[in-house]
């Protein structure tokens, strides 16, 4: 049970740990004046289906028989500096740099496709929204002269969707090689092999190629004449940034993993010393 409770916990963590991610993705493309990167559908795919499949995965892990040497202290929770430096530092700090570089992967694709467009129609590029000049009509029945702003929202609807599909991609990714430091908290990747929890490893692959499906169903719903560019556009080295990124992320978690496991080590010494006092002071010898 007490295995049990620690693999819990890490599940309920890395779950409030992705959501909160999709949050701060969200806040900062609207800090940084970038369309949504993510469109409502895209949040509600991945909070209600995409996080909870790998979250609830690693509650499977094999059991760990030293779970039951390890001293457990107060159930005392207090907010204080040293808590929330711990949050910040041991997982927050596991997420942020995805946050960072799928926003900048969503911006410099929109940019390119902004250069793009306005290469093609002698227009302007307004920061990452291409700007023409168009001639609205009142009375119109023309979904032409029915548009209603310059850059992304009309015209080029299906550039957005598919800019939007290729980061909603990059995010389940990003999480799948972030939970391999979920799988086994006190153990380094080389020393467990995160492969042996099986229903971890099945859902990684599961909600990869579900979230191919899910692309392509979305893509696929785009209008017979798309006008604008599409992910075959996005520039190779963009891609190449995209997918080099994992395996700069994984000895990144490492990293913070290892200081984890020091702290969580000095605990369990700071425990046990606490424990064999108090025994000592109480004891009628």
């Amino acid at each position: 049970s007490r295995h049990f409770m620690q693999q819990l916990m890490s599940c309920l963590q890395f779950w409030s740990c992705c959501c909160l991610s999709l949050t701060f993705l969200q806040l900062l493309a609207v800090t940084a004046a970038l369309p949504p990167l993510l469109s409502s559908g895209d949040v509600v795919w991945i909070v209600s289906v995409i996080i909870p499949v790998i979250s609830v995965s690693l509650v499977a892990a094999p059991t760990n028989l030293a779970v039951m040497n390890q001293a457990t202290g107060k159930n005392v929770v207090v907010l204080n500096k040293q808590i929330f430096r711990y949050v910040v530092l041991y997982y927050l700090c596991k997420f942020i740099p995805s946050v960072v570089v799928i926003l900048l992967c969503g911006g410099l694709a929109l940019a390119s496709f902004c250069r793009d467009v306005a290469s093609q129609h002698n227009s302007s590029c307004i920061y990452i929204y291409p700007s023409e000049i168009t001639i609205v009509y009142k009375n119109s029945t023309n979904y032409d002269g029915q548009r209603s702003w310059e850059g992304w929202g009309d015209h080029y609807a299906d550039s957005l969707n598919a800019v939007q599909n290729g980061i909603a991609f990059l995010i389940v990714l990003y999480f799948c090689m972030i939970s391999i430091s979920f799988v086994h908290r006190m153990y380094q990747l080389w020393t467990k092999n995160p492969l042996t929890n099986r229903w971890w490893a099945s859902s990684v692959f599961v909600v990869l190629v579900l979230q191919v499906v899910y692309g392509s169903v979305s893509l696929s719903g785009s209008r017979e004449a798309s006008r604008g560019p599409g992910l075959k556009d996005i520039p190779a080295w963009l891609w190449l940034m995209a997918f080099i990124w994992p395996f700069v992320l994984i000895p990144l978690n490492e990293v913070i993993k290892r200081r984890e496991i020091r702290v969580n080590v000095r605990y369990q010494k700071r425990a046990r010393l606490e424990f064999g006092t108090k025994l000592g002071m109480n004891s009628p010898f």
